[in-house]
């Protein structure tokens, strides 16, 4: 600081010339100015003879004044002024080490944490420091090694905030092996103030050793989304936003595919609150057309929520082939079925019992799926309109019982052996069964199989080359409990035992629920890869399509994300392997979230930095450099000097006269053109002659 103002200088030491202004003034006070000229030319002896004027002898005091400024403000730039310099962090000699986080929670103030970056590179600049620049959400293949301040400047004007959260554990390998070769004399941390996943607070203490720790808090965190549903009444989810935030309103806004708003809701926060819920209360065929829910004014990657088909409400058509559903309901597949699917999909019920007429209704509702339940053989003519369904997307769920064991067509996953297998009672052999764990690449993969789930009837699959390949659940002995097949656009499913408590006890549990749920989200996907024409099985992979970039905006693809197989997918989270965004083809795609139901915004934790470790919060202003502003100052009283010495030299009176005698030959030019002017006409020159020849005759 400069005389309590917030004014500091790079170059301090610039300002002892200021001592040498006495010895400038005592300079100029000698010197007089140049003497003054009088041209004297013969011809005007007697003009100008009469000046009254006289040089001075010593030069004026204002003009003494004039050069004095001149030299302070020529020192004072020199010396480098700053207002509003940033607080001095604590450093020791040796290695500077610069940290940056530049995750989404970085997007909403990037320009503040990179301007205190700046700022911090360039003074190890000035100062000609060694030192080494990681940004934790790069990865581990940074080069921890020291480097020029302007190399690290170059790497800092190129940085941007990445779509993810920063992977600061990534570093620590890397810093420790940096450390061992050259130690930190001491470590800035820019952090976004959020905490994340990993040690890396214990591994930077104990790296650091000795060294002063400073690390930069205070950044305006943005609000997330997370947790998205559609249920039946309203397209809901969770906003986030950091403790330290203040609180206020969001607001979130639901766009489809062209950008254009669909719906517009507030989400405000209570006191002591992290988390609060919006909710898009519209009607379904509306909030499918869904595809991007954000908040306004928070440009980051996690105020994002993409909607895809898995998250579209389904309109299930549901047909039982048993008789008596409405007598004892609690003995209907049907009443299990709508139960489990309600929550996340829309039921149709055809109003004809007629297998033949009750499907062609439902395919005219719209419906995506069909859910048929113990249907034993269906009508050629319906089988064929089915068959054409499937191709086009749609989905066909099928669930056994004693007409399907009798017999069914060919609208079927696998080939099903004649007649069903009863497990446990009087004439069995082998006790019921619980379920296997689900197999990676089904979608019922990572739920968790509850062990009082058990079956005591199911119809049998016949084995087949292709059966593990198309099985989704199975027994602890090893025969299948849903099976499934890809048919042009849609999917065939069949479960092996029935949608009511009769054969399991499956339909009572929760898991029944999330496998129907796993069901509708792959229905009316297209398969991003095609498979080959010899039939063999493949795996198909999702290639990115568009992707989301630091602050929330589509993006094309960086070169080194590579498509995702469909298996990897379910389980994948945002990552610097897979960013946020959509993958898949225009035909059909899948959406990455960046936010999981379980992510919260919560606050870093240093306490585990110990006492070496210092927080400061980022400048709320921005530094202004005043050299630019003092050169101007400078170069403005140089004009004015330079007018002042013309001046002083009798450069005015100069002036005058060259003025006059211009004037006096535009005179000369401009009567000497009205003269000649008259003679030089065709008409003038007539009368002329005549004039001459009256003369002559006189």
């Amino acid at each position: 600081m400069f005389a309590g103002l917030p004014l500091t200088f790079i170059t301090p030491w610039i300002l002892a010339a200021l001592a040498l202004l006495p010895v400038i003034w005592w300079l100029l006070r000698l010197t007089p100015p140049r003497p003054q000229e009088i041209r004297f030319p013969p011809t005007r002896l007697l003009l100008g003879i009469d000046q009254h004027e006289q040089t001075p002898q010593r030069s004026p005091w204002w003009l003494t004044l004039l050069r004095l400024m001149l030299a302070a403000l020529l020192i004072i730039a020199l010396a480098g002024p700053i207002w509003r310099s940033p607080e001095p962090v604590q450093t020791q000699d040796g290695v500077l080490w610069v940290l940056i986080d530049n995750g989404w929670t970085s997007a909403k103030a990037w320009d503040a944490q990179t301007g205190a970056a700046e700022q911090i590179l360039t003074s190890a600049e000035q100062e000609g420091r060694p030192l080494l620049f990681a940004a934790t959400a790069e990865g581990p293949g940074q080069a921890f090694a020291p480097e020029a301040a302007t190399a690290a400047l170059e790497k800092l004007r190129a940085l941007q905030p990445r779509p993810y959260p920063p992977q600061r554990s990534e570093l620590s390998i890397g810093l420790r092996k940096a450390a061992q070769s050259n130690p930190p004399g001491a470590i800035i941390w820019l952090s976004d103030g959020v905490r994340s996943n990993g040690a890396f607070v214990r591994d930077l203490a104990a790296i650091a050793g000795d060294a002063p720790i400073t690390v930069f808090t205070g950044l305006d965190t943005p609000m997330g989304l997370k947790d998205l549903r559609n249920d039946a009444e309203a397209l809901s989810l969770t906003v986030v936003r950091h403790p330290d935030q203040k609180l206020g309103t969001a607001n979130i806004r639901a766009l489809d595919l062209k950008g254009l708003v669909l719906g517009e809701v507030p989400a405000s926060f209570t006191a002591g609150a992290t988390e609060t819920e919006a909710r898009f209360e519209l009607p379904t065929e509306l909030r499918n057309d869904i595809a991007r829910v954000e908040i306004s004014g928070e440009a980051a990657a996690g105020a994002v929520q993409l909607v895809d088909d898995s998250w579209r409400r389904r309109t299930v058509g549901l047909i039982s082939g048993q008789s008596g559903d409405l007598d004892q309901p609690l003995l209907s597949p049907v009443y299990y079925l709508e139960r489990a699917l309600l929550p996340f999909s829309d039921i149709r019920r055809p109003r004809v019992s007629d297998i033949a007429e009750a499907v062609p209704s439902l395919i005219d509702q719209g419906i995506s799926v069909l859910v048929l339940a113990d249907v034993g053989r269906l009508p050629d003519t319906t089988t064929e309109m089915l068959r054409d369904w499937i191709r086009n997307g749609g989905t066909l769920v099928r669930f056994a019982g004693p007409k399907t064991a009798g017999g069914s067509d060919d609208l079927i996953p696998v080939r099903l052996r004649a007649g069903d297998r009863s497990l446990g009672g009087s004439l069995s052999w082998k006790q019921p069964q619980h379920l296997a764990d689900f197999p990676e690449g089904s979608p019922f993969a990572g739920l968790k199989t509850p062990e009082e789930v058990t079956v005591t009837r199911q119809v049998l699959a016949e084995p087949t080359s292709d059966l593990p390949d198309r099985t989704w659940a199975m027994l602890e002995d090893g025969t299948p409990l849903v099976t499934a097949s890809q048919v042009g656009a849609g999917t065939l499913v069949l479960f092996h035992v029935t949608a009511d408590s009769s054969w399991s006890n499956l339909p009572l549990s929760g898991v029944f629920l999330n496998m129907l749920r796993r069901v509708l989200s792959v229905s009316n996907v297209v398969a991003a890869s095609e498979s080959p024409e010899d039939g063999s099985s493949t795996t198909s992979v999702l290639p990115p399509l568009r992707l989301l970039d630091g602050f929330g905006r589509f993006g094309s693809p960086p070169v080194e994300v590579t498509p995702v197989s469909a298996i990897a997918f379910q389980q994948a989270a945002a990552s610097r392997r897979t960013p946020p965004g959509l993958y898949g083809t225009e035909d059909g795609f899948r959406a990455l979230n960046l936010m999981e139901k379980e992510d919260e915004l919560a606050p870093l934790d240093l306490s585990l930095l110990g006492g070496n470790a210092s927080e400061t919060p980022y400048p709320a202003t921005d530094p202004l450099d005043l050299r630019s502003a003092f050169f101007t100052l400078a170069f403005l009283l140089m004009i004015a000097d330079a007018i002042a010495v013309f001046l002083l030299a009798g450069g005015l009176g100069r002036v005058g006269l060259r003025g006059h005698g211009s004037s006096a030959a535009v005179a000369v030019m401009i009567g000497a053109a009205l003269l000649l002017g008259p003679a030089l006409g065709p008409a003038d020159a007539q009368s002329a002659s005549s004039d001459l020849d009256a003369l002559e005759s006189t």
